[in-house]
Parts: C-alpha cells; sequence; structure tokens
C-alpha cells in the first residue's frame, strides 16, 4: 500500500493491519530490528529524509493449549503456552496408561487432526486465546500364526474408531488356507 506525506505533515493515514496470530507493533524505518518506529501522529521530516519504505513488526500471539488426558489418569487439566506460527514445541509426546497405548495429540475428542511438536501453531481467527489438544488412546494389536508360520507386525488400534484387520501375511499350514482372525 501506498501512502502520500508531505513535509511538515504527519503520518495520519497510516494503516493498521491485520495478521491472524499475530499482534500488530507498529511501522518501522527498518525491518525485523533497529530503525526507528513512525507512529501517525509523527511529523514528516524534509523530503531527504523521508523512509522511502515502512516496514510492519510482528509480534506472535501466545495462547493457552489445554491437554485433555481423554479419560487417562494423568496431569488433568496440564496447559501449554504457545507462539502462534511457532511449533507446539513443548507437547508432551510420552503418555502412560495401563493397558493403552497412547496414539498422540488430536484437534477432537474423536477423529480431528493430528498434532504433534513440530506442527505450526494456528488459531482460526484473532479473538481465539485457547485451544484444546485431546490425547487419542489405543491398544496394541498382536498377530499370530496359530499353526501356521511367519511373523506380522503389532499394530496399534485406536479405542472408540472403527479398526479394519490387515490382510494375512502368514504361511499357512500344507492343505489349509486362511479361514479368519480370530480373538484369543
Amino acid at each position: 500500500a501506498y501512502i502520500n506525506v508531505y513535509e511538515g505533515g504527519t503520518y495520519a493515514k497510516l494503516p493498521t493491519p491485520t495478521w491472524p496470530g499475530s499482534i500488530f507493533k507498529g511501522w518501522w524505518t527498518t525491518p525485523k530490528t533497529g530503525g526507528k518506529q513512525v507512529k501517525p501522529s509523527d511529523t514528516v521530516p524534509a523530503p531527504s529524509s523521508i523512509p522511502e519504505t515502512l516496514y510492519a513488526r510482528w509480534e506472535s500471539k501466545k495462547i493457552t493449549v489445554y491437554l485433555d488426558y481423554n479419560g487417562a489418569p494423568g496431569e488433568a487439566g496440564r496447559t501449554i503456552t504457545c507462539s502462534v506460527g511457532d511449533t507446539y514445541k513443548s507437547l508432551p509426546t510420552y503418555l502412560s496408561w495401563a493397558g493403552h497405548e497412547f496414539m498422540g495429540w488430536y484437534t477432537k475428542e474423536t477423529g480431528g487432526e493430528k498434532v504433534e511438536k513440530t506442527t505450526i501453531v494456528s488459531v482460526p481467527s484473532d479473538d481465539v486465546e485457547e485451544l484444546t489438544l485431546f490425547a487419542h488412546w489405543g491398544y496394541t494389536v498382536v498377530f499370530e500364526p496359530g499353526d501356521g508360520s511367519g511373523t506380522m507386525d503389532k499394530v496399534a488400534a485406536e479405542m472408540d474408531q472403527p479398526y479394519t484387520l490387515p490382510e494375512c501375511t502368514f504361511t499357512a499350514p500344507d492343505g489349509m488356507r486362511f479361514g479368519g482372525w480370530a480373538i484369543g
């Protein structure tokens, strides 16, 4: 955007931009650091001193992230503080619940998007001051060959979510074929 200024006048028509998740810190004569802040009430200097470009400076908005353990014992109500535009670097990645496997942090109690330490923190609008992330839990599924042979890697199946059993890769005993999975 361009504004016209004149020696002896003011910078009264400086816009106030918005950027979701950021706090506008003013207009400056240099990008990022140093320089001089220019305010709408400042008097415009002589033409030889008028800056040709002004740079918006921003500060990342801080938000509170509530960690919901979603039924697991633990630090109910624990929070972390994150900066919008940065990563969830302080997100705990190891939780323990006997008989369960921690599947990760998600944006919804069931379903939702997975959030990791490397995920960029974003907010849907500037008025959002807090977010909640939910721990998802699962069970370890182990595959045994029965009278067949071979190995299959164990997998984690998320609680309260549909799970499709994988194709059997075990070798069946002579004269037999795979009939289906059974529990126990």
